[in-house]
């Protein structure tokens, strides 16, 4: 296998602030491995750090994450076709630092 150096992401996805917090962001990219570049989506709902992703039937679902306060419990979905960011329905816990994947049935 061959591993493969990307292009850097267009902004920075967070930065280190004093006592090692996060910076929260709503800012998303998608990387185009057909032309090699990141593309700016666009933003979601809630800024957040810390959060966790999967792609699952065509979309994008981001869930939970920290508000800097408080783990979220909140979940949304990116749909390409269209662009827009939906709503998901809420976690049954509040998660921050977690991981997900995707699981084909």
């Amino acid at each position: 296998m061959n591993w493969l150096r990307m292009p850097t992401l267009r902004a920075k996805r967070t930065t280190s602030k004093p006592h090692g917090e996060a910076q929260m962001l709503n800012s998303v990219e998608r990387f185009d491995p057909k032309v090699g570049m990141w593309e700016t989506l666009p933003p979601m709902s809630a800024r957040r750090a810390y959060v966790t992703a999967a792609a699952i039937a065509g979309g994008l679902h981001v869930f939970g994450g920290s508000d800097g306060g408080q783990c979220l419990g909140t979940a949304e979905r990116f749909d390409p076709v269209y662009g827009t960011w939906s709503p998901l329905p809420g976690m049954a816990e509040r998660r921050s630092g977690a991981a997900s994947a995707a699981v084909l049935l």
